[in-house]
């Protein structure tokens, strides 16, 4: 019998028409061979190539050069197995291209999820600056199932990020620094809550209004909630956290307040409950709550006084009294000053992420009343991205007031 391992010394290539890989496994059992009594035999050796490494049928002459005392029947085998092989190969690609097609049926039907009635599923998407006085992109932006805030945003957006996408550097090459020893950045809120989730966590829901602004940090604090997404966070609230909306009122504004009442409800607002101020309804508040009334019925509550007297930290750019309502800057500076046709909606919160944020209506006069809830039941899209509104005489303005803080950055 000629052994495998006396063929393969005499011939130190393997023959020229067994494949690259196939040669290295003659290497590799001639060195098993060489073993002596503890490896394996040539025939063992041959069969073993022959049943677990299937050869062409070219190959075979050179394969039985090596191993001529195999019968005929172990390369029919092997020309078998081939076949075999093939046939395999042949399921693992069918069963691939299954796999593939439910995989990517599965991320379609994720994505019907996300439409609704025939329609797709959309965020509001608002970027501006200098609290919101200037838009720099305004966008119905569609939502995928699973989208966060960064993923839409990349879509629509030029956006850089730093550790590891938590912290937002630059929007279309506007960039976060410091402007004249004063610092930029870019600040966000989801339905009107300043966010306490980085945009690389935070889920978007179909509907929600995504505000991004670039503004000085007032006084090392982050305003904690604007006006300028309202019906909203009325409706599908901060987080998709929605319990119900309180709307309080002081003195004879129940029937503003009804009025209110009955229009959040028409676009979808659920569990409102309408009540009378009192005290420690404020602080004690569990829901989205907003409070409708004269100046002077609200300063009679301490916590509502309170809450008011800290202007920039509440994000209420408004000096309040019962006879005039001083319109203040981005610093805290008035700017204007006035004392009849005048009202107010401003909004705040108890922090970043306040499921509980707090809209004060207020004015001079009863009229200022009539002006500002006619504003947010018929005309609310006025105040959109406003961190507060000031309407005096009919005429909308802009909170904080005055335009000439910023420097010109892009």
């Amino acid at each position: 019998m000629r052994c495998f391992r006396e063929v393969r010394l005499k011939s130190v290539a393997a023959p020229a028409t067994v494949s690259d890989d196939k040669a290295s496994y003659y290497t590799h059992w001639r060195k098993l061979g060489r073993r002596g009594s503890g490896g394996f035999t040539s025939q063992d050796t041959c069969l073993y190539m022959l049943y677990t490494y299937p050869f062409r049928r070219e190959e075979e002459e050179n394969v039985a050069e090596l191993c001529p005392s195999l019968p005929r029947g172990a390369f029919i085998f092997n020309s078998m197995q081939f076949e075999r092989s093939k046939q395999l190969i042949k399921k693992i690609i069918f069963v691939t291209l299954i796999i593939i097609s439910f995989l990517t049926f599965t991320a379609c039907s994720e994505q019907v999820r996300m439409i609704n009635n025939g329609r797709e599923a959309t965020a509001k998407l608002l970027v501006s600056k200098d609290f919101g006085s200037s838009t720099i992109q305004d966008e119905n932006a569609k939502v995928i199932q699973g989208d966060r805030v960064l993923d839409l945003m990349g879509r629509y957006l030029k956006v850089d990020t730093q550790y590891g996408g938590g912290f937002i550097k630059s929007i279309n090459q506007v960039s976060s620094g410091s402007i004249n020893g004063q610092r930029y950045d870019w600040f966000y809120y989801v339905n009107g809550v300043a966010s306490d989730c980085s945009a690389k966590n935070y889920k978007v829901r179909e509907n929600d209004r995504i505000h991004w602004d670039y503004h000085p940090w007032a006084d090392n604090s982050i305003i904690p909630a604007i006006v300028g997404a309202y019906p909203e966070p009325f409706i599908n609230g901060f987080n998709g956290q929605t319990k119900g909306t309180m709307i309080l009122y002081a003195g004879n504004c129940k029937a503003e307040a009804d009025k209110l009442a009955v229009r959040l409800k028409n676009k979808g607002a659920e569990n409102l409950v309408i009540g009378s101020l009192s005290e420690n309804s404020v602080t004690k508040r569990v829901n989205p709550t907003i409070i409708i009334g004269q100046w002077k019925d609200l300063e009679t509550q301490k916590e509502i006084k309170e809450i008011c007297s800290a202007q920039i930290k509440s994000g209420i750019y408004i000096n309040f009294s019962s006879s005039k309502f001083e319109l203040l800057d981005a610093k805290g500076k008035p700017v204007e000053i006035h004392n009849k046709d005048v009202s107010a909606i401003v909004a705040t919160g108890s922090g970043l992420g306040d499921t509980k944020p707090l809209f004060i209506v207020t004015s001079v006069d009863y009229k200022g009343i009539e002006q500002a809830v006619d504003l947010l039941v018929k005309n609310p899209e006025k105040i959109r991205g406003y961190y507060g509104a000031a309407i005096i005489n009919g005429e909308v303005k802009r909170l904080p007031a005055g335009r000439g803080l910023f420097c010109k950055v892009f």
